[in-house]
C-alpha cells in the first residue's frame, strides 16, 4: 500500500508525463497508476448491472469530497431523485453535494422516435447545457452516462464517428476529466465498435460467476500515454462504495465466500451421511433387541418344555414301599 502511495505522489508531483486525476476509488488508482488521464476521456464498458453507473458517480463523489473538483452528472437514462436513491446505500448524499454547489446532475430525455437523422444534427444543444451546468459550480469532472442513450438516433456510422470526437474534443478543450460509459458489443469491445478507438483510457466491467459465487472483475484495456496493470482484477461494491482487489490476494472476499460454501456443502454431506449412519444403527439395534426378545422366548420355551417333561416322567414312574410296609406284611403272612 505504501508503495502505491510512493507512486500517487511521484506521478502528482512530476513536471512530465500525463497527468493523472485521482478517482479515490480503493484500489483503482494503484492499478492506474494515479487515477484517470487528467482532461482526457475515459471509457467504462460492461454488460448490465456490472456497476458502470456506480463507478461514474463515486468517481464525482471522491473528487468533490477528497479532491475539491466539484462534478457534473448527465445522465439519459436515471432522474437525479432515482440516482440519489440508489446509490444512497453507498453512503452517497448527492442532494447534500448538491445544496453545497459540489455536484450538478442534470437529467436529459431522448426520445427515439423524435429524433430523426439529418444533415444538421449534432451536439450543439447538449454542449451548451453542458457548459453552463460546468460553469456553475466550477467543475472538473464530468459523468455521461450512457453513450448509448446519448447516440440512439445515429445510424450512420461515419456520423456517429464524427460526433464523437466532437464531443470527446469538446470536454478535452475545457481540460475536464471525463467518465463515459457504455454497453459491451456482441463482437467488439463497444456496442458501436468506434468508442475504443477514439478514447485515451477504457475500463472494462463483467461478472462471473462460479460454483453460485458472483464475482465481479475490472480491467484496463487501454490507457494512451501511461503504463497500467495488465490483469483482470476482483473488485466488489460495498456499502462504503467500489473496492478493487490486488490480483495478488490469495484470500480475496471472494474466494473465502467460495471456500465456505465448499465446506457448507461437504458439512452438509458430512450431516447426511451421519444421519444416514444414524439410521442404520438404530435399525441394527431395533433389530438386535428383536433377537435378544427372540433369544428369551426360546430359553423360556426351552425350560418350560423341559419342566413339563420332567414333570410328565415323574407322574409315569411307579411307587417303591417303604420298609415298614414290607415288614407289617411279613408279620401278617
Amino acid at each position: 500500500m505504501r508503495s502505491a502511495e510512493l507512486k500517487l505522489k511521484k506521478l502528482k508531483s512530476s513536471p512530465v508525463g500525463l497527468q493523472k486525476c485521482p478517482t479515490g476509488i480503493h484500489g483503482l488508482d494503484e492499478i492506474t497508476l494515479g487515477g484517470l488521464p487528467r482532461g482526457r476521456c475515459t471509457l467504462v464498458f460492461g454488460s448490465p448491472g456490472c456497476g458502470k453507473t456506480l463507478l461514474g458517480v463515486e468517481f464525482l463523489v471522491r473528487g468533490a469530497t477528497l479532491f475539491e473538483e466539484p462534478g457534473v452528472c448527465l445522465s439519459f437514462e436515471e432522474t437525479a431523485e432515482e440516482l440519489a436513491t440508489n446509490v444512497a446505500s453507498l453512503g452517497f448524499d448527492l442532494n447534500d453535494l448538491i445544496k453545497r454547489k459540489k455536484l450538478y446532475v442534470d437529467h436529459i430525455y431522448l426520445d427515439r422516435s423524435l429524433i430523426q437523422e439529418t444533415g444538421e444534427y449534432d451536439l450543439e444543444a447538449l454542449f451548451v447545457r453542458l457548459g453552463h451546468a460546468v460553469d456553475s459550480i466550477g467543475a472538473k469532472r464530468v459523468l455521461l452516462d450512457s453513450v448509448e442513450a446519448l447516440f440512439a438516433g445515429l445510424k450512420d456510422e461515419a456520423a456517429l464517428r464524427s460526433e464523437l470526437r466532437r464531443l470527446f474534443r469538446w470536454l478535452k478543450d475545457r481540460n475536464l476529466t471525463a467518465v463515459v460509459t457504455g454497453e459491451r458489443g456482441q463482437v467488439t469491445l463497444s456496442r458501436h465498435g468506434i468508442e475504443e478507438y477514439i478514447s485515451d483510457c477504457i475500463i472494462l466491467l463483467d461478472t462471473q460467476v462460479t460454483e453460485t459465487v458472483l464475482t465481479r472483475r475490472l480491467r484496463v484495456v487501454k490507457y494512451r500515454g501511461s503504463t497500467h496493470g495488465m490483469n483482470e482484477y476482483p473488485f466488489e461494491i460495498a456499502s462504503d462504495g467500489i473496492s478493487v482487489l490486488p490480483v495478488t490476494a490469495i484470500f480475496t472476499r471472494q474466494e473465502i465466500e467460495r471456500k465456505q460454501l465448499l465446506l457448507q456443502r461437504k458439512r452438509l454431506m458430512m450431516d447426511a451421511q451421519i444421519a444416514a449412519l444414524q439410521l442404520d444403527l438404530e435399525t441394527d439395534v431395533q433389530e438386535s433387541k428383536q433377537l435378544a426378545q427372540e433369544k428369551l422366548k426360546i430359553v423360556k420355551w426351552e425350560r418350560d418344555r423341559g419342566e413339563m417333561a420332567s414333570s410328565r416322567s415323574a407322574d409315569k414312574a411307579p411307587l417303591e414301599p417303604s420298609n415298614g410296609a414290607l415288614a407289617r406284611s411279613s408279620r401278617q403272612s
